[in-house]
């Protein structure tokens, strides 16, 4: 957090110009005096009437308790269709890995008011075991189909990845942290206009902090209470040392519970001298090419259905500011590190060297983390190939996608 009395500071012998406005009016300047709330929503909802709901429950348990007679060994089972009463249409429940497993009567009913029924109306037998492994039938009685806001998305049948659970539906809240202690981008504010429009589209709310907090300031405050409300951090070009060290030990419980993380360019040019901040982005800016030069990537053909890479070809070309890396960690590989797109040339130095990584994705301490060297120019964020890779990068660290 910076004070208001606090001379500007320099980064890498930059000197640190007064911050940047937004002139679309879009985004308010970064030390607006209220936060900045923006919201996006989809929601769908149906219903059908109370004989239906009853059909189509008798059709379903006879349909079960035929599945359950033959020992739980059939190919595992998807409903679609509507759902009880106040719910909204969605995905039914998945059943267990290997067919519908309930321990001999137990069936999940889509009807009626979404409760289990059936036995003893729990998904607790059988072998089942759609989360990736933990043994552990989701879309049980957490789950009930109906009545319910979830609308009856019991998401365990889609698991394997992402530690052994259940896939996370649903709208969530993003906290876009910008604090500048060092060179401050006059991009910002179009990531966040970026940011506005994809939480728009995708559910998601978000809410930026330029890390001020005086009695004029409403900031959200980096304790464990301040970051209660949301589901993950996103770093758009911090720079500096932006933490105290109480607001370091809030950050740190936060991911830890929380364990999504995302940031773009300058995230990487700021805590240089914080082991555990290095662990979590990969690495650290060292210096980068003159002005923002065209340079060619090349995604990683092992990686190429990550979402992060969904809907971009291969070779990409654009222009960036392209940062060289002062330690080479993740070039030599980290533990649960996966590279992305690495850069091809040309090569401008003092900036990135042909092969040397652009983005890459982390699983570190239970915590998913993306980063991309990607977006010094303000044009980065209108750009869709630019979009897609951090809509995806978000996703994936949320856990709403699977790679």
């Amino acid at each position: 957090m910076k004070h208001a009395s606090a001379p500007y500071a320099t980064n890498n012998g930059r000197d640190r110009p007064p911050r940047a406005t937004d002139p679309t009016g879009l985004v308010l300047p970064l030390n607006s005096r209220e936060p900045l709330l923006l919201k996006g929503r989809i929601m769908r909802t149906s219903s059908i009437s109370g004989a239906s709901l009853a059909a189509i429950g008798a059709v379903l348990c006879a349909v079960a308790a035929s599945a359950c007679g033959g020992g739980g060994d059939e190919t595992p089972t998807f409903v679609m269709g509507p759902v009880g009463s106040g719910g909204s249409a969605g995905t039914a429940t998945a059943t267990g890995g290997t067919g519908i497993s309930t321990g001999g009567t137990g069936v999940t009913q889509t009807g009626g008011t979404g409760t289990m029924t059936g036995g003893t109306g729990t998904t607790t037998g059988g072998t089942g075991t759609p989360d990736g492994g933990t043994g552990t039938m989701t879309g049980g009685t957490g789950n009930t189909m109906g009545g319910s806001t979830t609308g009856g998305s019991a998401m365990g049948g889609s698991g394997g990845s992402g530690g052994g659970t259940a896939t996370p539906t649903g709208h969530f809240k993003l906290l876009v942290y910008c604090e500048t202690e060092g060179f401050p981008h006059d991009s910002i504010p179009n990531g966040i206009k970026m940011l506005t429009e994809m939480g728009a589209a995708n559910d998601f709310d978000i809410v930026v902090s330029d890390g001020e907090q005086t009695k004029y300031m409403n900031d959200p405050v980096i304790t464990k209470e301040g970051l209660a409300p949301f589901s993950m951090v996103f770093f758009m070009n911090p720079t500096g040392n932006i933490f105290t060290p109480d607001e370091k030990t809030a950050f740190i419980e936060f991911l830890h519970e929380k364990k999504a993380f995302a940031g773009v360019h300058s995230t990487t040019d700021t805590e240089h001298d914080w082991t555990w901040y290095e662990e979590l982005v990969g690495e650290i800016y060292a210096s980068h090419t003159p002005g923002t030069p065209q340079g060619t990537l090349i995604l990683d053909p092992t990686q190429l259905t990550h979402p992060a890479l969904a809907g971009i070809q291969s070779p990409w070309t654009r222009n960036d500011e392209w940062y060289k890396f002062s330690k080479g960690r993740v070039s030599g590989g980290l533990p649960g590190l996966q590279v992305l797109v690495r850069f091809n040339g040309p090569e401008a130095s003092p900036g990135a060297t042909v092969g040397q990584p652009i983005s890459w994705v982390r699983n570190w301490e239970g915590i998913r983390s993306f980063y991309t060297a990607m977006g010094h120019p303000s044009s980065a964020y209108d750009e869709p190939d630019v979009r897609k890779h951090i809509l995806g990068g978000i996703l994936w660290a949320v856990r709403r996608l699977q790679p």
